[in-house]
């Protein structure tokens, strides 16, 4: 919402201080034609005097630094709000907040990644409902997974991360029953945010990997 009302009042700072040079430019032109041009002088209320150019100069000026320096801080929130939700997915998981974990994701998330690991969701389930399910299936599987943030790159609304998971395979996952083998997986995703949430999320698993730690084949 602040995002949206700091734009708005950059536009609207931009119209204004345009508005104001044309009709400046204008009333200039017609101050400056012959006489016997044809050219009708303006009204005596539209004429500006120095001070008032001056006046208009000075507000077009500030109007311009304003808008850009508003458009400036917004981009920085937004890249700032994005960058911070690697830590936040990194950080909930290791904690095995299942409940803080679901509130990063919008009502309405998008998950671009098709694969075994995040198959199409059923029917009767959303993806933001599939992808808390995947994931409280794996703190199923590790009770004791950490998560950590190996790198991030952020862009105005969206944020790349490399992750590192980290446990014990002591519970079911992915349908293998516990082996008690350390495992070390990695993942790389996208996240699209929007107002501190992830409204869209493109990614790729090590499921490779782990399967070759658990000595199984793929399923």
């Amino acid at each position: 919402m602040r995002a949206n009302g700091v734009r708005t009042l950059a536009v609207w700072c931009l119209g204004r201080g345009a508005r104001m040079v044309r009709r400046r430019d204008l009333i200039r032109a017609r101050l400056l034609a012959h006489p016997n041009s044809g050219v009708p002088m303006p009204p005596m209320h539209l004429r500006l005097k120095p001070a008032e150019d001056q006046m208009d100069r000075r507000f077009f000026i500030a109007a311009a630094a304003a808008a850009t320096g508003a458009l400036a801080t917004t981009a920085e929130a937004q890249e700032s709000s994005a960058k911070s939700l690697p830590e936040h997915f990194a950080s909930t998981l290791s904690a095995h907040d299942i409940s803080s974990f679901a509130a990063l994701f919008a009502d309405d998330y998008v998950n671009h990644q098709m694969s075994a690991a995040a198959p199409l969701p059923p029917a009767n389930k959303s993806p933001k409902q599939v992808t808390v399910g995947f994931f409280a299936a794996r703190l199923a599987g590790i009770p004791d997974l950490q998560v950590a943030v190996e790198a991030t790159v952020a862009s105005n609304d969206m944020v790349a991360a490399s992750f590192i998971y980290t446990g014990t395979h002591t519970g079911i996952l992915f349908g293998v029953a516990p082996t008690g083998r350390s495992l070390r997986f990695t993942s790389c995703d996208i996240f699209r945010v929007k107002n501190g949430q992830c409204t869209e999320h493109w990614g790729m698993g090590d499921l490779a990997g782990i399967f070759a730690q658990l000595r199984v084949s793929r399923p």
